[in-house]
């Protein structure tokens, strides 16, 4: 019986992602907030921009998975010292759950691993490879599933081991969604 109930959802689940399939890419301006801690537990902040390109499949209306790449835009002065950091490179893929509320508006949540790597004017880097997860809101401007997107991303923290500096970094970003 469970056999036969599990079959049923599985091929329920496929033959339903099977006829559903988007695809989507995506384009976002990134505000992203550092706090470097070194390893006295002093702390600093910095806020570099940061473009992010997104592409993905959308399976069915709940669930999509996307691939995520992110540049540096804009530098920012790490308060209190006389270096600046900026996002060097971003790469993640990420599982997306979708609740849509209506035609126009739905909420996702999304977790992945994503790789970060800061640097600093200097050439040192704060770079590792972990969990990353957020929260959004989508408005549609089409029926396709084209629209304008906010979202809060939790990014992994990074790390330069050599000066014991620790990166914990979080982003809002606003964009577009285009769907194919």
């Amino acid at each position: 019986m469970k056999k036969s109930m599990l079959g049923l959802v599985a091929a329920s689940v496929l033959s339903s992602s099977a006829f559903a399939q988007t695809g989507y890419f995506g384009a976002d301006f990134s505000f992203i907030s550092a706090e470097l801690t070194d390893s006295w537990d002093n702390s600093a902040d910095s806020d570099p921009t940061a473009l992010r390109v997104r592409g993905g499949v959308e399976l069915n209306e709940n669930f999509a998975v996307e691939g995520v790449l992110g540049l540096g835009l804009q530098d920012d002065k790490v308060s209190g010292t006389p270096y600046e950091l900026e996002l060097d490179s971003l790469f993640g893929v990420n599982a997306v759950g979708i609740i849509p509320l209506d035609r126009t508006f739905s909420l996702f949540g999304k977790i992945g691993f994503a790789k970060v790597e800061f640097k600093d004017n200097e050439g040192d880097t704060y770079d590792d490879t972990g969990v990353s997860f957020g929260i959004g809101a989508k408005v549609n401007f089409d029926r396709r599933g084209s629209g304008m997107i906010i979202e809060y991303t939790i990014l992994p923290d990074t790390e330069n081991e050599e000066f014991g500096i620790d990166v914990e970094s979080d982003m809002i970003s606003i964009g577009a969604q285009f769907a194919f």
